[in-house]
């Protein structure tokens, strides 16, 4: 698996952008209050891993990124 840190709040952003997602449906689909998902992409916190990972995972799993691609 790879490392939490490899997303970061710009990809995050550009992820949910390219599936034309909005905040509120990223934080719902991932299990997440949409103020941890706003507060990540600002950068304006340190989020667990466990954040982390499932952002990542809920991107992946929606085609944000281009598969073999990281994060």
């Amino acid at each position: 698996m790879a490392k939490n840190d490899e997303l970061t709040p710009e990809l995050c952003r550009l992820g949910r952008l390219r599936l034309g997602w909005t905040v509120d449906k990223l934080a719902i689909a991932a299990g997440l209050a949409p103020q941890t998902v706003a507060k990540f992409e600002l950068a304006g916190c340190r989020p667990r891993s466990g954040t982390v990972i499932a952002l990542r995972k809920t991107l992946r799993t929606a085609g944000a990124f281009a598969p073999g691609a990281r994060p």
